[in-house]
């Protein structure tokens, strides 16, 4: 490289440089022409005094200490009237309103401090500002001298007040939350009340269960009687059949002799018949029917003339048969005749799927059958 190209490198990089340094001066000249000014001596003190008035204001203006000995009076009558949580919410907004009034007083004292701060600033920078000052110290604003020291005093003075009320309105709202919780508590005789209706609520339930075990015993006590009554009747059967074989024995040795004299007068009429009948000829259809009307008339015979009814004639022993089964049903029944009437009882004996039916005769829906209704014991 030659010195000629060194120079020019050198230069280009001495011009980038001063470029920049430019840029930067007039960067910073730019900065300081936006930068506001600072306040006068009149501003500084016409902001102080706007700030004291309006801490003045706030301070003369509420009537929070009135409210709440207002609000405190009441309470023996509220309490008496069990108006606890009146009286709470009424302490509660009076709270509200301290809190506020609070704020409201440490913000413009800040903000009073920032401008006594700044007033101290202007006079450092000019110290012919300095008697100025003091004069503006001396003057007063509502009563209210203008010396930092005295604001700052007078301040805290309202400050401290207001917290203290702020805690007797707090202590207030608890002893008052305390009154609410035993307004709200039920009395030993509510609750005497409240026991005696458990107590009869569990009576009738109890009640209600012994009625029905009342009537599940009844009930088993009517099935008991039933199954006695089914033993005694079961026990009488032996002495009913012991009478229907008796009565049987005696009916067949009758028929066995009516048989035997039968077949005696059979062969003794059967010669006189071929004798009479010679040369005759009779139907057999003929003879069934003159034979059959025979016997549909000797059956309202008495029994004497049974001995001496024809014993040749066709379908005789048949006769025999019927009157035998005739006889045995008659014994039968006459064995059955003293059999006590089937009474039918009132007892749970449906089934769960035929509760919905109705019994035919009383019309009673899903207590019994219609062939077992304990009202209607017979069609008659």
């Amino acid at each position: 490289m030659s010195s000629s190209e060194r120079y020019d490198e050198f230069t280009r990089k001495r011009q980038a440089e001063e470029r920049k340094l430019i840029e930067e001066i007039r960067y910073k000249r730019s900065c300081i022409k936006l930068a506001t000014t600072f306040p006068s001596e009149e501003d500084i003190q016409k902001t102080i005094c706007r700030f004291v008035n309006s801490i003045v204001y706030i301070v003369s203006s509420n009537t929070l200490s009135e409210e709440f000995a207002e609000i405190r009076g009441s309470r023996a009558r509220l309490f008496a009237s069990l108006d606890a949580a009146l009286y709470k919410s009424r302490l509660q907004n009076v709270h509200l309103q301290v809190r506020n009034t609070l704020d409201r007083i440490q913000s413009a004292f800040e903000a009073l401090s920032m401008a006594y701060e700044v007033y101290g600033l202007l006079v450092l920078s000019d110290e012919s500002l300095a008697i100025s000052r003091v004069c503006f110290y001396d003057k007063r604003e509502q009563g209210v001298t203008l010396d930092p020291a005295f604001t700052s005093d007078f301040v805290r003075k309202e400050v401290d007040f207001l917290t203290e009320l702020e805690h007797q309105i707090q202590s207030e709202i608890r002893d008052a939350g305390f009154q609410e919780e035993s307004e709200t508590h039920e009395s030993a005789w509510n609750q005497v009340k409240e026991l005696l209706i458990t107590i009869y609520k569990d009576i009738g339930e109890l009640k209600q269960k012994t009625i029905s075990q009342d009537e599940t015993i009844k009930s088993i006590s009517e099935r008991i009687d039933s199954l006695c009554t089914a033993k005694a009747t079961r026990e009488q059967e032996p002495d009913l059949d012991s009478r229907v074989r008796s009565e049987k024995e005696q009916n067949e040795h009758i028929k066995r002799e009516r048989r035997a004299s039968s077949e005696h007068e059979n062969e003794s009429l059967h010669d006189n018949e071929t004798s009479e009948t010679k040369g005759k000829e009779i139907e057999p259809e003929e003879d069934l029917e003159l034979m059959d009307d025979n016997d549909f008339e000797l059956d309202n015979e008495p029994e004497d003339l049974e001995l001496r009814r024809p014993t040749g004639y066709p379908g005789h022993f048949q006769r025999l048969e019927l009157e035998e089964r005739m006889t045995e049903l008659w014994a039968f029944l006459r064995s059955h005749r003293e059999v006590p009437e089937r009474k039918f009882r009132e007892i749970d004996i449906m089934r769960e799927q035929d509760c919905y039916l109705i019994c035919s005769f009383c019309l009673a829906k899903g207590q019994h059958y219609s062939d077992s209704c304990p009202v209607y014991t017979s069609v008659e």
